[in-house]
């Protein structure tokens, strides 16, 4: 699993100031004991929208300056970090998952899938979910580590902004 998500754009080598790895050598990471960001989740999940091929994600990717001449330009970065059947059975999971409990995207001809999550204590709740054009990552959570509200899942919190964003 470890290396799986390393080839997801996840830096499985990476410590905490304590020494301890940020994705731990432990069973768990499977359901996802890991504490990670939004956008490493994001990143991760454009494997799956893209058969199997980790894109990483970018913020701008390109500037032109007024007469148009080139600044910057960002580089592609992508490799093949899952295998195309396993990806293709993934999204048939994830396409279920959104599917199913989903009234809104029910019958629309475009694959779509997604997983929620809620940290313990309810500290964050987020909402990945990709289609083959776009992957989306929603977070809901506080800075100061301290529940959003009583019992406020994923579910609750962050897909509907999704479905509100992918309509």
């Amino acid at each position: 699993v470890r290396t799986l998500v390393h080839n997801m754009g996840i830096d499985s080598s990476a410590r905490y100031p304590n020494g301890r790895y940020r994705v731990p050598k432990v069973p768990s990471i499977c359901l996802g004991s890991t504490d990670l960001t939004v956008m490493e989740m994001t990143g991760a999940y454009t494997t799956f929208a893209n058969n199997g091929i980790y894109n990483k994600p970018v913020f701008i990717s390109r500037i032109e300056d007024r007469n148009g001449r080139l600044v910057y330009e960002s580089l592609n970065e992508e490799r093949q970090a899952l295998n195309p059947v396993a990806n293709h059975a993934m999204v048939k999971m994830l396409d279920f998952a959104l599917n199913e409990n989903n009234p809104d995207f029910r019958g629309l001809k475009s694959e779509m899938g997604g997983k929620t999550g809620t940290t313990n204590d309810y500290r964050d709740a987020w909402f990945i979910g990709f289609s083959p054009r776009v992957t989306v990552g929603v977070w809901v959570g506080r800075d100061l580590k301290a529940p959003i509200a009583k019992k406020m899942t994923g579910a609750m919190a962050a897909q509907p902004i999704w479905n509100n964003f992918m309509s």
